[in-house]
């Protein structure tokens, strides 16, 4: 993949149970092979669960560092945000994925740094998936991404297509997701950015007649969910 298209900041929104935080998971393992320090921003303070602080550890082994509430914040209702966010934002050195929030309420949190980003420089991308209620059909998708928007007060700069159903995901369910990803691109003539693409379908994919208009594949792995699953397979 070709991530020097990506801007250093890659922001990562989208309702909730869209995938948000193993896309930003993966996200971060993949930059960890670059030549930059790669930082993990987790905004997620009005859901605490299924985020990225919860595998702390398990991003700790790519040298990836998570930037959140700590463990004993972690059910909190409002988690206070680290100072340490600013300076990570300004940091030329850190390759950084800011995971939001699951709602515009949530997604607030960044408000606060639009200024700020918007002069360093930044990618917004909002992740659908069909399966999951507001973000099932076109209507839903472009409501919530004009409230992340808002919310943030920042503009999504990439569309990705995370239709799952966890191991139950079919290329049927990533078909239906491509469909409106492309509508919601030609509407708001947002660039389609990403297929995710759970690994155990990649041999699938490229052997059917299903070949996505997104600018890439993304291959993806569990990283949180097994461990939520009673699944604790990772390394």
């Amino acid at each position: 993949m070709d991530f020097y298209k990506n801007k250093r900041i890659i922001i990562i929104s989208g309702h909730y149970g869209v995938g948000k935080s193993e896309f930003a998971s993966n996200l971060a393992i993949a930059l960890s092979s670059l030549d930059k320090k790669v930082a993990v921003v987790d905004l997620d303070i009005v859901n605490p669960y299924f985020t990225t602080r919860g595998i702390t550890d398990f991003l700790g082994k790519y040298s990836i560092e998570v930037i959140g509430p700590s463990r004993e914040a972690t059910h909190a209702d409002l988690p206070a945000i680290p100072k340490e966010v600013a300076a990570a934002i300004l940091d030329d050195n850190i390759n950084l994925v800011i995971d939001l929030g699951g709602d515009a309420a949530g997604s607030k949190a960044l408000g606060r740094y639009s200024e700020i980003l918007s002069k360093v420089g930044y990618d917004l991308f909002y992740l659908v998936n069909v399966n999951r209620p507001f973000s099932e059909n076109l209507d839903g998708v472009l409501s919530f991404l004009k409230d992340i928007e808002n919310a943030t007060r920042l503009k999504v700069s990439g569309i990705v297509n995370s239709t799952h159903l966890l191991f139950e995901t079919s290329l049927a369910d990533l078909n239906r997701g491509e469909e409106v990803c492309i509508e919601v691109s030609k509407i708001l003539s947002i660039p389609y950015r990403y297929l995710v693409l759970p690994s155990w379908l990649l041999e699938e994919y490229n052997k059917s007649n299903f070949k996505t208009k997104a600018q890439e594949v993304f291959p993806l792995d569990l990283t949180l969910r097994p461990v939520w699953l009673g699944m604790d397979n990772l390394d």
